[in-house]
């Protein structure tokens, strides 16, 4: 409940009257309890879309708040908004306009089209299951 109350003074009712930020939320809460449930044919992508969310936010990594680039973040948990699959970055800009820098996790066939084409990076995964004999 203090987490509310602290997010309601930082930005007042607008996030607690937004549904899908509130999704996300009570989501990530769900999450904390029963952990996050993931098909087996999508851990990859979503690993890959969970450290570059962590890239692009290092300073709320290691916060553990969003914080923003200008200090104008949404001060949600870092772990509860990277780890959902709904969350958006709570960045803004400097009117104080939504500003995302990475947006809902993609499934796996759009994700490795968008970081093929915008994110610019690409993981390799070295099997290391080899025949000892």
């Amino acid at each position: 409940m203090g987490e509310i109350i602290n997010h309601i003074k930082k930005r007042g009712f607008k996030d607690i009257l937004n549904w899908r930020k509130l999704l996300v939320f009570f989501k990530s809460k769900k999450e904390l309890c029963t952990g996050i449930n993931i098909d087996p044919s999508e851990a990859l992508a979503y690993s890959e879309q969970l450290v570059y969310r962590s890239l692009l936010c290092g300073q709320c990594v290691k916060e553990g708040i969003c914080v923003g680039h200008n200090g104008n973040g949404c001060g949600c948990s870092t772990e509860g908004l990277m780890t959902n699959t709904n969350g958006v970055c709570g960045n803004k800009d400097e009117d104080g306009e939504d500003d995302p820098l990475w947006i809902q996790m993609e499934l796996e066939e759009n994700w490795r089209v968008i970081k093929n084409n915008q994110v610019g990076f690409d993981f390799d995964i070295v099997s290391n299951n080899k025949n000892k004999g």
